[in-house]
């Protein structure tokens, strides 16, 4: 079972020291960031299909349909390292996510510090659109990254955002790590 608030944590914890924010590529980015999730999912008691580029979603986990009578989708991310305009983002990445049935909804962001309102509330409208018309059980974490320090050192400050199926804010997390 997935628990996004502590999906957050260990998402922290393993990026801790593995990026450099103004020299690792956008390609790096995602596959490290990717790597997270293949990691967590070898952690599961019976792992999931893991499947990249699935309907216009970065990566999702798959109930695997020779063990299971099921072909859910647990779990759904989407994750935009070179985009960070708050339109954009919310048209497409949250979009994505929304057009797809799964339980659980990943989106990682890297916005300016000033539009953080702004996405935040144009997120929520989004999920509440979509929850209101057809009443899914899923759960969303948005994730944003800045880039700052920590005792005078470089530093990644991780923001996320846990809704509900209804698009309200149900908790919030902080963690700042430290760069390559």
């Amino acid at each position: 079972m997935i628990f996004l608030d502590q999906m957050f944590e260990r998402f922290c914890k393993y990026l801790e020291g593995k990026l450099k924010w103004s020299e690792t590529k956008d390609k790096e980015w995602t596959q490290t960031v990717f790597q997270f999730f293949s990691a967590e999912n070898t952690q599961e008691t019976i792992p999931y299909v893991e499947i990249k580029e699935h309907m216009n979603v970065d990566y999702i986990w798959r109930y695997d349909p020779n063990r299971y009578s099921i072909n859910d989708i647990e779990l759904a991310v989407e994750h935009e390292a070179s985009e960070n305009r708050v339109d954009a983002l919310v048209s497409e990445e949250i979009q994505n996510l929304v057009d797809i049935r799964a339980r659980n909804k990943i989106a990682i962001f890297y916005p300016t510090l000033g539009d953080e309102a702004n996405l935040l509330d144009k997120i929520q409208q989004k999920i509440k659109s979509v929850s209101e018309q057809y009443r899914l059980e899923e759960k969303y974490l948005v994730i944003l990254g800045y880039t700052t320090t920590k005792e005078g050192k470089r530093a990644i400050a991780w923001k996320g955002f846990l809704f509900d199926k209804s698009g309200n804010l149900t908790q919030r997390k902080e963690r700042v790590i430290m760069q390559k």
